[in-house]
């Protein structure tokens, strides 16, 4: 709970960036490498369900949702400096959640979305290269399955029109 803050701003830090984010790249190249071995391998996901921080804090629990997106942005762009790298990224948010699917997950997208990730996002997304990943589960939606994936399309429109992909349930 606590050093997730830490790790999702961890490309800010100098210390943090050398010993998380950095590694982390690293990981998520040699994933890209993979995918690029096997054309049955839809995307390279960055985090299956990347868990809610900051508690007891509450503040920075509830911007857990901006600061999750802003490292996947910038993961985004650090897998953009090597040319070479042509796989497809899914991305999710807290839980693989969708924006609106229940009260509480739309008090934590009040945080909104950095605009330095939504460049990174609409950037892939104009290459055909971003997917959404999101799941559902009762709790914490509070929405139908039917209802869920047509959030999850209102929210993929808002990334730059990407596909969707229902990954787990």
């Amino acid at each position: 709970q606590n050093s997730m803050p830490r790790i999702y701003n961890s490309a800010r830090n100098q210390l943090d960036k050398e010993l998380f984010f950095d590694p982390f790249v690293a990981y998520a190249k040699y994933l890209c490498g993979v995918w690029d071995r096997h054309e049955n391998v839809i995307a390279v996901e960055l985090m299956n369900e990347p868990p809610l921080g900051g508690l007891p804090n509450c503040c920075v629990c509830m911007s857990i949702w901006r600061s999750i997106l802003s490292f996947e942005g910038d993961v985004l762009e650090a897998l953009a400096e090597d040319p070479s790298i042509k796989a497809p990224i899914a991305i999710g948010n807290w839980s693989n959640a969708v924006e609106s699917e229940s009260c509480f997950v739309s008090c934590l997208q009040c945080a909104g979305t950095p605009k330095d990730a939504m460049e990174q996002f609409q950037s892939y997304a104009k290459q055909n290269r971003l997917i959404l990943s999101f799941h559902w589960y009762v709790p914490p939606a509070t929405s139908s399955f039917a209802g869920t994936i047509q959030l999850a399309k209102k929210n993929a429109q808002k990334l730059g029109g990407i596909p969707i992909y229902f990954s787990e349930y």
